[in-house]
């Protein structure tokens, strides 16, 4: 194995301990919580949250993903991108500050407004903090990160927990993010001895806000659209139900979270570095592909053959409306890994127009569809299904575009795409098989997910699956480099 693809395995392997790790930590954290806390409470706290992360979003595709595409790397980039993502955050800030009694009048909750104001401030803690994550992006620095991202996690998992036992379950769900990211942007900067000047060069900021905007703008309308569904179910049916939808889509996100940001965060510097050669970033994005597919396909087969299992030990029966959604969005999210991939390379390549015009397609879609799903079915269903009919039409549109830009031919990404599915779906018989050997579901779950990962791991050898011998080789370097 190479420099290169040591420092990638390396960076990617850290990447994805900070996610697990914090990952691990908050679905600990949720857990507690959700025996601490009603479902009505975390509907209401589900609404709040939602209307802020709509804005939250565009911040890491700001002006850090700029510094991360970009060749510049001085003080005076980072000084700019720091001072023009703090103008970004206050305006996104007085947007929310001034909207939130409208906010409140529309979903007659009239603490919205409060609860918006004070929850908002996470936007601009989250935009500073993508200053420095943009350093140790183009450094290849992802462990300062993860020791960072611990601490903010542990931090907010204590707080939390303690403002829900003494009664204030709102505030543990609404403060949790601002909390985290406070903790973890001053633990990492003291880490890498991040520093900025009080100065800002209009130059760059205009060259990095004509490179960014348009990822803004994708982000923005993506997180809109993946929001829209929770905001009408808050509006239309009970907050309960705004509960057991977001607790259904945060399971598998939760679990694939670990795989698919941490993934996400190291292509994009890596593409970055290769876009002049076409053909590498494909070959770069196709292995990917594969790679992920062939982590992601077992982990949603397995999360959704042991759904009711895992809810209700876990949440309790309280929280078993959440099965129905998870099934379905175990689906929504067996589409995620190419769409991840496909957009690294497409900003990679600085094909930002492209993307914009094609994110805008895919939400119109969408929309329709959501629309017709609603009138047709006329429950709360209907809006999981509407995703997954959503994440099938956005498959298909990138296809064109993958081909034509990349050389990435359909056959090939149909191959992809389904190369790890026949072993998985064996997996998922083997599991709902061992769930009739044993009643107690405590005890049922272990055996399912022995038995599953031994299923799993089993046939990948005997079919000498490429993506199976590669992970051990790499997790036999790994442990020797650790031994040495």
């Amino acid at each position: 194995m190479g420099k290169d693809s040591r420092s990638i395995v390396s960076n990617v392997g850290w990447s994805v301990v900070e996610r697990l790790c914090s990952q691990v930590v908050l679905f600990v954290v949720s857990v507690i919580l959700a025996r601490l806390i009603v479902p009505e409470v975390y509907g209401i706290a589900t609404v709040v949250t939602v209307i802020v992360n709509i804005l939250a979003v565009v911040l890491p595709s700001g002006f850090s993903s700029a510094l991360i595409y970009s060749k510049m790397d001085d003080v005076r980039c980072y000084s700019t991108a720091f001072w023009a993502t703090l103008i970004l955050t206050l305006v996104l800030y007085s947007v929310l500050f001034i909207s939130a009694p409208l906010l409140a009048d529309y979903y007659s909750a009239e603490e919205i407004t409060v609860y918006v104001r004070i929850t908002a401030i996470q936007l601009i803690l989250q935009g500073i903090q993508s200053i420095p994550f943009a350093y140790i992006s183009k450094k290849m620095l992802f462990r300062e990160n993860y020791k960072a991202t611990l601490v903010g996690v542990i931090a907010s998992a204590l707080v939390s927990i303690s403002l829900a036992v003494f009664g204030l379950g709102v505030w543990a769900l609404l403060l949790s993010v601002s909390i985290q990211t406070a903790v973890s942007t001053i633990v990492l900067c003291r880490a890498i001895n991040f520093r900025v000047e009080l100065r800002m060069d209009l130059g760059i900021a205009k060259e990095m806000f004509l490179y960014c905007w348009k990822l803004m703008g994708v982000d923005f309308l993506n997180s809109l659209y993946s929001s829209l569904n929770s905001l009408i179910i808050g509006k239309l049916f009970q907050k309960t139900e705004v509960a057991f939808y977001t607790r259904a889509y945060n399971l598998p996100q939760m679990l694939l979270g670990s795989v698919t940001t941490a993934v996400s965060k190291v292509l994009f510097p890596v593409f970055s570095e290769r876009n002049e050669s076409v053909d590498c970033v494909r070959l770069m994005l196709r292995k990917s592909v594969r790679l992920m597919n062939y982590t992601v396909y077992p982990l949603l087969g397995a999360l959704g053959a042991m759904g009711y299992e895992i809810v209700v030990v876990l949440y309790t029966e309280q929280w078993v409306g959440v099965v129905p959604y998870l099934y379905v969005m175990c689906f929504v999210w067996a589409f995620q890994p190419v769409q991840t991939c496909a957009i690294q390379a497409f900003k990679a390549l600085g094909k930002t127009g492209i993307f914009l015009k094609l994110e805008i397609l895919k939400k119109l879609a969408g929309l329709i569809i959501i629309a017709g799903f609603v009138y047709f079915m006329g429950d709360p269903m209907a809006l999981a299904f509407s995703l997954l009919a959503s994440q099938v039409i956005s498959s298909l549109i990138n296809m064109p575009l993958l081909k034509k830009h990349l050389g990435y031919s359909y056959g090939d990404q149909v191959k992809d795409m389904i190369e790890s599915l026949p072993v998985s779906l064996l997996m998922i018989c083997g599991i709902r098989g061992a769930a009739m050997l044993v009643g107690n579901l405590a005890m049922r779950i272990p055996l399912q997910i022995l038995i599953g990962a031994g299923i799993y791991s089993l046939l990948s050898w005997l079919i000498k699956s490429e993506n199976f011998f590669y992970l051990k080789d790499v997790a036999l370097e790994i442990v020797g480099r650790k031994i040495r």
